[in-house]
């Protein structure tokens, strides 16, 4: 009896809260920028519609500026409101933008990547995933998620992505990191290959799964794997004793790194590393018609305008290291991006 109030009062237990999908249809979005499109309720019925999941060029055009996306979202008590209380909080996933973002949740910000101009500081590679606190969920009126988005050069917008709302689980109180014992990611060929995991537990209830760690070709094909049942305890962190793997082919692998509670949900991580990487030679198998290939597209590229540009990106440099990012226009006009790693001490290195 008991129960049965409580799931009436309260909503189902945390394992029936599935995902709240925020790509079923479209966002409201402007071209413009105003402090108070970031308020809950502001009126954005006469905004136009925009999908996300693509660049913003594909509906408006060539187009760089600062943009509004906002979203309206009801999170359903009787379904959500347990695994809220549970949890926390929800998390709100917006993949990637392209190029900096701001985040708000009915009105509040809550994250954020990137930096606006004038320091445009891009992050338009990276996932992003807000906690949104549960103070600021409202359970019997409708929720306001706006993005405030600049882009100062080619694809814009919230191009790419899972675009999901859900309660917070130990996936997101659960940190993992790997660690090579070579900062350079580089081994030599007949040394062992030592990887370490560790996993920090930020929730107040201890974390019981499986850890798996495989070794994979570039290609594909699984090399190694270790597999271990672990806990980590309430609010504090757990180092793998290393990993050695011997007798590695020279080459270039994937670290894959997946911890997995009892009911299959997973936290994943991907690495990579080297085995005697300045040894590999690739096989070049030369088709005939290769030449003539690469002048039609050579003489392609020769009428776009490379349009470069090398950023300082502080947030990746380090005391030995200055890392910039670089860009270009190539084939079609598309934007092709990289990133350039300088050693400070001038020294020639692989």
């Amino acid at each position: 009896m008991f129960t049965a109030i409580f799931n009436f009062l309260f909503g189902k237990p945390a394992a029936d809260a599935q995902p709240i999908n925020l790509a079923t249809d479209s966002w409201r979005f402007k071209m413009d920028d105003n402090p108070a499109y970031a308020e809950r309720r502001f009126d954005d019925s006469m905004w136009q519609r925009l999908a996300v999941g693509q660049p913003w060029e594909l509906a408006l055009g060539n187009v760089d500026g600062t943009g509004w996306y906002r979203k309206t979202v009801v999170v359903d008590s009787k379904t959500y409101r347990a695994a809220v209380r549970k949890g926390k909080g929800m998390v709100l996933r917006l993949g990637k933008i392209d190029d900096a973002d701001e985040t708000f949740f009915n009105g509040t910000r809550v994250g954020g990547m990137g930096k606006f101009p004038p320091e445009t500081i891009t992050a338009w590679d990276e996932d992003r995933a807000y906690i949104i606190p549960k103070k600021l969920i409202r359970f019997h009126s409708p929720n306001v998620i706006s993005v405030r988005v600049v882009d100062w050069g080619g694809g814009g917008g919230m191009y790419a992505g899972e675009y999901t709302l859900e309660p917070i689980t130990w996936k997101e109180r659960l940190k993992m990191t790997v660690e090579n014992a070579e900062i350079t990611q580089s081994f030599a060929a007949d040394a062992p290959v030592a990887i370490s995991v560790a996993l920090e537990n930020g929730s107040e209830e201890d974390i019981g799964g499986t850890l798996t760690t495989e070794i994979r070709t570039f290609g594909g094909e699984k090399v190694v794997e270790d597999r271990r049942k672990m806990q980590v305890l309430a609010g504090k962190g757990l180092t793998v004793p290393p990993l050695l793997f011997r007798d590695l082919p020279k080459g270039f692998y994937h670290t894959n790194v997946r911890f997995e509670d009892e009911k299959g949900k997973a936290l994943r991580l991907q690495s990579g590393f080297a085995v005697a990487p300045t040894d590999c030679v690739s096989p070049a198998a030369k088709p005939a018609d290769f030449e003539a290939f690469w002048q039609a597209a050579r003489a392609e590229l020769d009428s776009v305008a490379p349009d470069f540009q090398v950023k300082p990106t502080p947030q990746y440099s380090t005391e030995k290291v200055a890392v910039f990012e670089v860009e270009m226009r190539s084939l079609d006009n598309a934007r092709v991006r990289g990133y350039y790693a300088q050693p400070k001490s001038g020294t020639n290195l692989p």
